[in-house]
């Protein structure tokens, strides 16, 4: 296990696997697929999104020099995975779940989290498709399925505004769960308030003013 702090999990892969750009054992394909990885998850490297490292800049680097793709190639590379990652009307319910999943253990419950990139409202108004709905059969389903006591859904997107937006849903996989579920919506609520108290602060100390 590597643990280390880094814009993408694929740059550690990289680092790892070095050979994927040697000039004669190299492979195109798995050279193009970490890029394609590190590209999005570091928003193509945009300094403003603060997400890339020096370590996942040295990554692309490599890899774009042995696909020889230029910045302006790399661009267009992002904005293509960018759009197609946000078109996610075809998936079934099941899928949109499952596709960015996770899942550990803590109090002796298993707590499944899944990220989707689309509106809670956006995908309620899909009800006139059963499987795309978002129904709580479907979800027990799910948390049936994955044998989870709880499944918390964030939902991250742009809204039609340009805005970026992030929703949060807490579901218990059964009744007896749902005190469980309660104790989990208050953790997340409280690490929110402290990050929202600790930009606060940031900002006063900043401005020398008060901010509320």
């Amino acid at each position: 296990r590597v643990i280390e702090a880094c814009g993408s999990c694929a740059t550690l892969v990289f680092e790892l696997c070095p050979l994927v750009v040697d000039k004669t054992k190299g492979n195109r394909t798995l050279a193009g697929l970490l890029l394609c990885a590190i590209l999005m998850d570091t928003q193509n490297m945009d300094a403003a999104t603060g997400k890339g490292t020096p370590r996942d800049a040295d990554a692309v680097s490599a890899l774009s020099n042995y696909l020889q793709m230029t910045a302006e190639a790399r661009a267009d590379l992002f904005a293509s995975l960018a759009r197609q990652k946000q078109d996610q009307g075809h998936l079934s319910t099941r899928d949109l779940l499952r596709r960015d999943y996770k899942q550990f253990e803590t109090c002796n419950t298993l707590v499944g989290i899944a990220s989707v990139g689309i509106s809670f409202s956006k995908w309620v108004n899909r009800c006139s498709v059963k499987e795309k709905s978002l129904s709580a059969d479907i979800l027990q389903a799910f948390s049936a399925e994955k044998q989870i006591g709880c499944l918390v859904i964030m939902s991250s997107y742009t809204n039609i505004n340009g805005v970026f937006c992030r929703e949060l849903a807490i579901f218990p996989g059964s009744s007896e769960y749902s005190r469980f579920a309660g104790y989990v919506w208050k953790a997340f609520f409280s690490i929110l308030q402290f990050f929202k108290c600790a930009f606060l602060t940031f900002l006063q100390k900043l401005f020398g003013v008060s901010v509320r």
